[in-house]
């Protein structure tokens, strides 16, 4: 597994606290609790798995999503499954920076797994497809930045 993360260049670091890539996942175990932090999350997969996310009080709703999804701040845990192999992008915004690149209360997105689609239309496509397409960790977070 490689993993890189680093802190945005400015201006983008007054809103975004993290990116991070991720190539060849490959845990020891099937799924991982994720606990509420606070933050809306844009992820970007970079292969063609689809993730799933198992949310509510008894992780009876499942959210499916093959292409970028934007997660809102969550009130509960939320499961999701250890897909093994999977290449990955994501933008971790600080608390209310999200809101110039959504122009969205905030509070629309609590407990909400979005099609990123939704939100930034079919551009958000694009630049995935155009991450996709490059092979070095800091040319895809440069192009993340941009």
């Amino acid at each position: 597994m490689f993993v890189h993360v680093r802190q945005p260049i400015f201006p983008l670091n007054q809103y975004v606290a993290q990116l991070v890539y991720y190539t060849d996942y490959d845990p020891d175990y099937k799924g991982v609790f994720m606990l509420p932090n606070g933050t809306v999350e844009l992820l970007i997969p970079l292969d063609e798995m689809s993730r799933t996310f198992y949310v509510g009080a008894s992780y009876d709703d499942l959210i499916s999503c093959r292409r970028a999804i934007l997660t809102g701040m969550q009130k509960r845990p939320v499961y999701t499954r250890s897909d093994a192999g999977a290449t990955m992008v994501a933008v971790t915004f600080k608390g209310g920076g999200s809101f110039p690149f959504l122009h969205l209360p905030l509070v629309e997105f609590n407990d909400l797994y979005v099609e990123a689609e939704q939100i930034f239309g079919r551009s958000i496509l694009f630049s995935r497809e155009q991450l996709g397409q490059l092979s070095e960790p800091e040319e895809i977070l440069t192009l993340v930045e941009q």
